[in-house]
């Protein structure tokens, strides 16, 4: 997600990016369903002969699940304590070694990763479908594991060689994994007794920009927590937003020493979960370096409640999915008691181009090879925002698109902004080779700029500098022709960014025009939104008492002005 904001003189730019991209992809997926196991095997020996196996009629089926049904998901192993404290053993010696000979050194076996994979393929079969993306976050975060963009990638086989895993292994390193850094890679196996491929393969695959330290999961009220690191690939602008048990968003400051990065958490006095995101800028544009869950004076959860995603086997049309991506995004608005959002022509129209460039370019992310990124599509497209923002997600349903959106820190920012009023979504989906959508989708957020006639922007600053005197129980500054008639003159070199020259000349003029009402100081600026201006102080003086204002709205849609304030004698 990305975020501007224009401010005075400069274009403030808060980056909050990374959205989670699960993009599930079959090698070998066959149509009989597979039947859960009550205790996943998690070593790599078959527990019958290798080749097809009759399928045993009585093995029982998994349940019919409707679209839209609630579903308890239970943890298949008891959860990790803390992120990154899974052990060893021989079978992760064994997996380890294939990745280092089908990656060549591209990749890293994640024993965390790997019992997040078996927890993927339990509830896979347990579902019969690929687990939701909040599910698949639950597992990740039981598991101990820390993962940033991820590939899924399940096999079925009744073949006990290594080349059941070695394929698994090559489709995720072929995949579309995203993000900057070393891949790392999970490996989980489970055996279903009585279906007819009863060997299924997960591999999950994650690029991460930092290395974690291993960290508890789980602290008491009121103790504070950090999270520490070190950057494995150069990021700027680095900032934290943590979700608070009561939903507040917070944003925390992130301590660089070298390659060292480390965000303090201050201790709540509730119980409740603490989620925390680091976001900025990598190697490959705007992106989540790490997102991180931690439990506050409660358990650690061995289940977890999740909806599954509603039947959208109407939405063949990218029009028909827009539609139902904004009323998703309004009802989450709504939800958080935030004012709905304005669709807006022309922000759709660049977020659709944008989809549509992300999955005819296979990319994604905001950053474009040729339209660079949003404020660059903007200025394109000449529409002139006072702040914006981009969402963007690829999903198998618009369903999860957005609820992925909800749980990443800085997307969830973005929806919820109440200083964001209007957007336009743009979807381009496709099929697989089995008939199934897939879809890219870009949120595009905006607080258009308004246009402002001269006379409406100069009565919009006298207007808020009376508040201010009001607020001080201080009398209204009055109007001055003469001040007027100074600052008009001196109001080119204001909107030709010239603010200095823009001071000079009104002096000047205000001598030679005697026009000084004992002490008078001059102040300029050029802003996107006059709302977000910090006055002088000089207008917030007992003896200042007239007021001289000029001001205009450029092609770029900020406001150029001079202001003269006078004190009496």
């Amino acid at each position: 997600m990305q975020r501007f904001v224009v401010v005075l003189m400069a274009i403030v730019m808060a980056v909050l990016v990374g959205a989670r991209l699960w993009s599930p992809t079959a090698a070998a997926l066959h149509a009989e369903e597979a039947t859960p196991l009550r205790q996943p095997r998690t070593h790599v020996e078959m527990p019958a002969p290798p080749g097809q196996a009759e399928e045993n009629a009585a093995a029982p089926k998994p349940p019919e699940l409707a679209p839209g049904q609630q579903v308890t998901i239970e943890l298949t192993e008891p959860p990790a304590p803390r992120y990154l404290s899974v052990k060893t053993d021989g079978n992760d010696e064994f997996y380890g070694r294939l990745v280092r000979e089908e990656s060549h050194g591209r990749a890293v076996f994640d024993p965390s990763l790997g019992r997040a994979a078996r927890e993927f393929v339990y509830q896979f079969s347990n579902l019969g479908m690929d687990p939701p993306s909040d599910v698949r976050t639950f597992l990740t975060t039981s598991s101990g594991a820390i993962a940033g963009d991820t590939v899924f990638q399940h096999l079925r086989s009744n073949s006990d060689a290594e080349s059941a895993l070695r394929q698994a292994i090559r489709a995720v390193l072929d995949g579309s994994t995203t993000g900057a850094g070393l891949l790392h890679l999970g490996i989980g196996e489970v055996y279903q007794p009585g279906a007819s491929l009863m060997r299924h393969i997960g591999v999950v695959g994650t690029k991460l920009g930092i290395d974690v330290d291993p960290m508890e999961r789980q602290v008491a009220l009121g103790e504070s927590w950090r999270l520490r690191g070190r950057l494995r690939t150069q990021w700027r602008n680095l900032e934290a937003l943590v979700l608070r048990p009561n939903g507040a968003l917070d944003k925390l400051p992130v301590q660089l020493t070298g390659d060292r990065l480390e965000v303090a958490v201050s201790g709540e006095d509730v119980p409740g979960a603490v989620e925390l995101q680091v976001v900025g800028e990598g190697p490959d544009g705007p992106g989540k370096l790490v997102q991180v869950r931690v439990e506050v004076g409660q358990p650690l959860p061995t289940r977890y409640e999740a909806t599954l995603p509603p039947d959208e086997s109407a939405l063949r049309t990218a029009s028909a999915a827009a539609a139902y991506a904004m009323q998703l995004l309004n009802a989450d608005r709504q939800k958080h008691k935030v004012p709905l959002l304005s669709w807006d022509v022309a922000l759709a129209d660049i977020a659709k181009e944008h989809s549509a460039d992300m999955r005819d370019n296979k990319f994604f992310g905001h950053v474009s090879p040729t339209t660079g990124m949003h404020p660059d599509r903007l200025a394109k497209a000449k529409y002139l925002a006072i702040a914006s923002a981009e969402n963007v997600a690829h999903n198998p349903s618009i369903f999860e698109a957005e609820l992925g959106l909800m749980h990443s820190l800085g997307h969830r920012r973005n929806i919820l902004d109440p200083e964001l009023t209007h957007v336009g979504i743009g979807v381009a989906g496709a099929e697989d080779d089995q008939g199934r959508m897939r879809w890219w989708l870009t949120q595009l957020f905006a607080r258009p700029t308004p246009h402002l006639t001269p006379e409406a922007a100069v009565a919009e600053v006298r207007r808020q500098l009376a508040v201010q005197r009001q607020e001080l129980d201080l009398p209204e500054l009055a109007a001055d022709a003469g001040l007027d008639d100074v600052a008009d003159q001196a109001l080119t070199f204001a909107v030709n960014d010239q603010l200095q020259d823009a001071s000079n000349r009104a002096l000047a003029l205000a001598q030679e025009r005697h026009a000084m009402h004992g002490r008078l100081r001059v102040w300029t600026a050029v802003t996107a939104d006059l709302a977000q201006l910090q006055w002088p102080d000089a207008v917030k003086l007992p003896a200042s008492r007239a007021l001289g204002v000029a001001a205009a709205q450029r092609e770029d849609g900020r406001v150029a002005l001079v202001l003269l304030v006078a004190e009496t004698n």
